[in-house]
């Protein structure tokens, strides 16, 4: 009934996905929070990699400085580590999506909503942490769903301490996966202590013992000096923690990909995918308590781990005012909740309600994979879209300023780091990136939201020589003595 290799449909599209995300993380433009990632943490003669701060991803800085200095500054060499753990990500969900689906149409649906999904995409290719979080926690997940499918009370030890040291990595990758980590390590000792009669203790010790050494060499140092003050960022609502996830997970389909007629199709159907989803599982968890509970055992899982992980969040938020996860610091959620609906639908139910209401959560879930994959991009992060173009803005700006000696180029914060980055990147020594603010006496190069920031455009008396007008509104401007030179070639 299940496959030990994968079928040659599921290879292809994993091939598929990793074409995509190598493409895109060679095409993009580097974005602010990739630049400040960079430029903070990798290209410091002090080795700041290590440093405890929200905005630095342990593993990820420290493999970022390797990657650059090995193969030199490149949009593409600064997110190798990313693409590490996008190949990890991939690799791992075609084995759980083999393990867990009962046929092919189901494994297809679940690999596409676990890897598809563009909100998962784009941090797949970001030069964050992100992607080897998710590569390392998947790869705990299908070790735990091995041994509920395997139970093998020898191999214990062993499994829980790979468990351990893929969970480890994962919060040194992201520290906002630790509670997520705990709440899977507490869950996989729980299960397999309840299969070993005799050594509890020594299974418990040698389980965390890996985990807690890479810990200590790799997290501990930034653990004691995290401060409270880098818990800022997240959610002040329920709504808010639930909306950061579902609607970039829904962003507008790709008009290049999707027929104009079936077009306004797509672009509405998130609320009745959702509905349709949510009266599925409804039904399906009711048919199964009353006639069939086994078929929720495997689904149990991940539905423990991520509620464990919210409650303490929620918990956390209700008594010390720690933002709730949103958006990509609660990310994990999103592989959890298709890892659940799939475990349901491992095993057909003995009970007619229970196959009706099986069928119906594997339909609402193919269509919501369809929906994933006629949102696929090359152009843009959605978070960071407003920097889609800043490549192409840094040519301009450069050559303007090379060519005409202009020492400054200034812009609004939304522009500065990336162009910074191109700087450093391009070994540009003549002139600065500075803010708005400090633009000085002319001529001037702006860079500027075209749409938003005309009050700029207007007191500086600004022309336009370059403008992005498909995705972000980037605009480079600059002096009308500038403008009336040779354009930069």
């Amino acid at each position: 009934m299940f496959q030990r290799r994968p079928p040659n449909i599921l290879i292809a599209c994993a091939c598929l996905a990793a074409g995509i995300i190598v493409t895109r993380a060679a095409r993009q433009s580097i974005t602010i929070d990739e630049a400040d990632s960079y430029l903070i943490w990798a290209t410091s003669q002090e080795p700041w990699h290590w440093e405890g701060n929200s905005n630095n991803h342990i593993l990820n800085s420290a493999l970022m400085r390797l990657s650059t200095n090995l193969f030199g500054t490149s949009p593409f060499t600064t997110r190798l580590p990313a693409l590490l753990g996008s190949m990890l990500y991939i690799g791992t969900a075609v084995q759980m999506v083999t393990l867990l689906a009962p046929n092919i149409a189901v494994q297809v649906s679940l690999f596409v909503c676990l890897v598809f999904n563009p909100f998962l995409l784009d941090y797949l290719v970001a030069a964050r942490g992100y992607s080897l979080a998710l590569g390392f926690l998947m790869m705990a997940l299908v070790l735990l769903v091995r041994h509920h499918l395997h139970d093998d009370t020898r191999r214990c030890p062993p499994r829980l301490a790979s468990i351990g040291a893929c969970l480890a990595l994962a919060m040194a990758a992201n520290f906002s996966f630790a509670l997520v980590c705990a709440a899977t390590f507490v869950f996989a000792a729980m299960e397999m202590l309840l299969y070993q009669p005799t050594g509890r203790l020594r299974l418990v010790l040698l389980g965390a013992t890996p985990g807690a050494l890479i810990t200590m060499f790799l997290t501990s140092y930034g653990l004691l000096r995290f401060h409270r003050s880098d818990l800022s960022y997240g959610a002040k609502s329920l709504s808010q923690f639930a909306g950061s996830m579902v609607t970039p997970s829904f962003h507008e389909p790709n008009r290049y990909l999707v027929n104009p007629l079936l077009l306004p199709v797509f672009q509405h159907a998130k609320p009745v995918l959702l509905a349709a989803l949510a009266v599925s599982v409804s039904v399906l968890v009711i048919a199964a308590i009353r006639r069939d509970r086994s078929v929720l055992a495997l689904s149990a899982t991940f539905v423990f781990i991520a509620s464990a992980a919210f409650a303490t969040h929620y918990l956390m938020f209700r008594a010390m005012r720690v933002p709730l996860p949103e958006g990509r610091t609660g990310i994990y959620f999103v592989p959890l909740t298709m890892l659940a609906l799939g475990a349901a639908l491992r095993r057909h139910g003995i009970h007619r309600a229970v196959r009706h209401a099986q069928a119906a959560t594997g339909l609402a879930m193919a269509l919501i994979a369809v929906h994933h994959l006629s949102c696929l991009r090359l152009d843009y992060f959605y978070e960071w879209r407003y920097n889609a173009a800043v490549d192409k803005a840094w040519l301009v700006a450069g050559s303007y300023a090379h060519k005409h000696g202009v020492k400054t180029v200034a812009s609004r914060w939304m522009y500065i780091s990336a162009l910074r980055y191109y700087r450093s990147a391009s070994k540009e020594t003549g002139f600065d990136i500075v803010e708005a603010a400090r633009a000085g006496t002319g001529p001037h190069i702006f860079a500027v939201h075209y749409l938003f920031e005309q009050d700029i455009i207007q007191k500086y008396g600004l022309q336009v020589v370059y403008r992005d007008e498909g995705n972000s509104d980037m605009a480079i401007a600059v002096s009308p003595e500038l403008a009336g030179l040779c354009s930069p070639t």
